[in-house]
């Protein structure tokens, strides 16, 4: 962001857990961020977190990804709904933030890049395990050579709400 420039003017959709302990805090907060609106399929918990942090306005999330008010979107929805909404709001004209995963098939986060591109806008994926320690270590350790040349991997993470 350039000093004296204008803030990006933003909504956050979803008011999940991600939302409440990292999105909407930093951004409530950020010099360079108005947000404008949260967005929830569950009014009163959208209403609730949005008094907590001082968002100003609650809306549907089926209205607010076409908002011309808005600059950008975070979405932290259910995986199923993130290449959907990331579309929509790419084709709105919205810079975009997904949580994980960017879509549930490759076809389809390819049909997220491709909307981004022809937009002209920004699309970031939030990625933040790459920071912990145990990935950089394994990071460098590929990087290094250390474990042979790889030709494929598996990853497991456990998740107590999954079946």
């Amino acid at each position: 962001m350039t000093a004296g420039a204008d803030p990006i003017r933003l909504a956050v959709v979803g008011a999940g857990a991600i939302s409440q302990v990292m999105h909407v805090p930093i951004l409530a907060e950020h010099p360079g961020a108005e947000l404008c609106a949260l967005a929830d399929t569950d009014a009163h918990k959208a209403r609730t977190v949005a008094a907590r942090f001082g968002v100003p306005e609650v809306v549907d999330p089926a209205l607010v990804l076409a908002r011309e008010d808005l600059d950008a979107v975070v979405l932290c929805t259910p995986n199923h709904l993130h290449e959907v909404q990331a579309v929509e709001a790419l084709n709105a004209g919205k810079h975009v933030f997904v949580e994980r995963p960017l879509a549930l098939t490759s076809a389809g986060a390819h049909r997220v890049v491709e909307a981004a591109r022809a937009a002209g806008r920004a699309l970031v994926v939030g990625l933040p395990h790459r920071f912990r320690p145990e990935a950089a270590a394994l990071r460098s350790y590929v990087a290094e050579g250390r474990l042979g040349q790889l030709s494929s991997a598996r990853g497991i993470w456990l998740n107590r709400r999954t079946p």
